[in-house]
Formats: C-alpha cells, structure tokens, sequence
C-alpha cells in the first residue's frame, strides 16, 4: 500500500512509500477524516516521492483539504514531513495555496519529531 494509515492517540499519521500521486493522497485523507476526522493529521514522506505533485494540482487538494477540515473541525493541523529540499519547496508553495483557501494550519518539516511536536503544540506557532 503506497499510503499506510497508523492512528496514535492524538493524532493520525499517513506514511507514505515510493511515488505517491495527488489522487492516492486526496483518496487517502478523503475516506480516513470522512469515517474517523482527526484535528492532527502528520503526513509522513520520508520514505516517499511526491514529484508528480504539480502546481496546476495545489487548487484541487487545497480545495479537498478545506472541505475536510470543516469535518476536522477548528484547530486542525497538517504536519507535513519530507527529506528531499525540493519537495520541501514544492510542498511549501502548496501551503501558501492551502493556507489562503483552507482553515487547517499547514507546516513542512525535516524532522519527524519536530513535526509532531508543532501538532501537539496549542498555538500553532513552532
């Protein structure tokens, strides 16, 4: 599975492994947050590649992760985690998008723990 779902206590992870695609990722968060919504969600990538992530997807997963986080609910997070600077780029562009069209607060990370720690914090700031 290219996207494993692993529920902690606070939070829900989603583990992604090789080449990921937006539809895997929409079909991913759509089915977990519409049967089980989580405020904390950490998108791991570290062990994956989401290049095929474009520029002309950002409206669409942006548009798909507004409507979640009225499911979610106020204070919902999205942690993403990635090891590659490129993607680190990539993935900060896509928050500037989600973070004029959505009420989830998104942030990139290098470190797994540094992730988590900005989720569990209360205001939002790391």
């Amino acid at each position: 599975m290219p996207i494993e779902v692993c529920d902690h206590d606070d939070l829900v992870e989603f583990v992604g492994h090789g080449d990921l695609s937006v539809d895997e990722i929409i079909s991913v968060s759509s089915e977990h947050h519409m049967r089980a919504p989580r405020k904390l969600a950490l998108w791991n990538f570290l062990g994956a590649r989401v290049s095929s992530f474009r520029a002309s997807n950002f409206q669409t997963v942006a548009e798909k992760g507004a409507e979640l986080g009225k499911i979610r609910g106020a204070g919902a997070k999205n942690a993403i985690v990635v090891s590659n600077p490129d993607e680190r780029l990539l993935l900060q562009a896509y928050t500037g998008m989600a973070g004029a069209l959505s009420p989830v607060a998104h942030e990139i990370f290098i470190s797994r723990e540094d992730a988590i720690a900005w989720l569990r914090s209360g205001n939002g700031d790391f």
